[in-house]
């Protein structure tokens, strides 16, 4: 966008409410829609970072909408989290089960990975920077002091992060990169467990040893990555824990109310036609009518319902699509389901009926 294009977006919003108190953030509606989004204003560096988030859909991420630049400053249009800040909390309960904070952190991973495959490090991963929403997802807000990840460079310009939570590398004595990260996820998990840091009081339970790796000193010896953390918390939780994490992973699954509801009308849908499919090549030996069955299952039912809730983010891969407005990609993704949907019902008929 041109710096009028920018200023002009930005008088589309209303600010209703300061969220801190140097007002550089505030809560705002959008006066086109009515929607809730938060504006902040954010330094050039962090532009760079909140720019390589632009449009992903990740539920355990703020949606960014877009960076814009005006009267000098440059700002951060991102949809506003509604819930509860993870260090409100802990302090309210003292202390969290095993299995609450598993279920947190594999969200935390989600997040992670994706800004991690961007090269994005977040440096500031605090229970003040974790928002658990009304649905019960955890949020990872505040991309502030992330850095991007440089090669050749042997330590951080700047010395940043949150005295307890920040790895040693974060105080000059190397570049951070994923590990630190990781770091701050294993002081975390101590502190939803115990209530205090691990300097404090450590943890000692069932998964010690997942934050003892992770808050190891050298940056080698922790987990090598946000998916290797994430396998780690699924094997702890043993066979209940990995078949929740796979039903989770299903499209739809992710959310919560219509969108929870239309997943599983969607599967039991799938599941009859599977069945009929199977039932009709046991039973009657008909090859014919086992391939209809199973062709409806997969391009009828399940691939419309794929493409319509954007899975694994196709279409924001597409780099002519990424700067267009998060409506637009919907409106586009259920067009594309509709389409793929009458098509494949008209051929499989139309084959089939001969």
């Amino acid at each position: 966008m041109t710096m009028f294009a920018d200023q002009y977006e930005l008088e589309q919003y209303k600010a209703l409410e300061n969220l801190d108190k140097k007002g550089n953030v505030s809560l705002a509606k959008d006066i086109r829609d009515n929607s809730l989004w938060v504006i902040k204003k954010i330094s050039e560096s962090a532009a760079e970072i909140y720019r390589r988030i632009i449009g992903i859909n990740c539920e355990s991420l703020p949606y960014i909408r877009g960076v814009l630049g005006a009267d000098g400053n440059y700002y951060v249009i991102e949809k506003y989290v509604e819930g509860t800040e993870l260090i409100k909390i802990i302090e309210e309960k003292k202390s969290l089960p095993v299995h609450m904070v598993t279920y947190i952190m594999k969200d935390i991973c989600d997040a992670m990975h994706i800004l991690h495959s961007r090269g994005i490090i977040h440096r500031d991963i605090t229970p003040s920077n974790i928002i658990i929403t009304n649905k019960g997802k955890a949020v990872l807000i505040d991309m502030g002091i992330s850095r991007i990840k440089k090669n050749n460079v042997s330590h951080d310009t700047f010395v940043l992060g949150t005295a307890g939570y920040a790895a040693p590398e974060q105080f000059g004595f190397a570049q951070t990169d994923v590990t630190a990260d990781i770091y701050a996820c294993g002081v975390i998990m101590n502190v939803m467990l115990t209530g205090r840091l691990p300097a404090d009081e450590k943890y000692s339970g069932k998964i010690d040893y997942i934050i003892n790796r992770c808050i190891s000193l050298d940056p080698k010896e922790r987990y090598l990555s946000a998916g290797e953390l994430k396998r780690a918390l699924i094997r702890s939780e043993g066979f209940m824990g990995r078949a929740t994490d796979c039903l989770g992973r299903l499209p739809g699954f992710g959310g919560g109310g219509l969108e929870r509801s239309a997943a599983v009308l969607v599967y039991t849908a799938a599941a009859l036609f599977a069945a009929l499919a199977l039932l009709s090549l046991a039973l009657l030996g008909d090859m014919k009518d086992f391939l209809m069955y199973a062709l409806l299952c997969l391009f009828v039912v399940l691939l419309p319902f794929f493409i319509a809730g954007n899975y694994l983010g196709y279409i924001d891969r597409i780099s002519f699509l990424k700067n267009r407005s998060r409506r637009f990609r919907q409106v586009l993704c259920y067009a594309l389901a509709f389409c793929e949907f009458t098509l494949s019902l008209y051929f499989i008929l139309y084959f089939f009926d001969k």
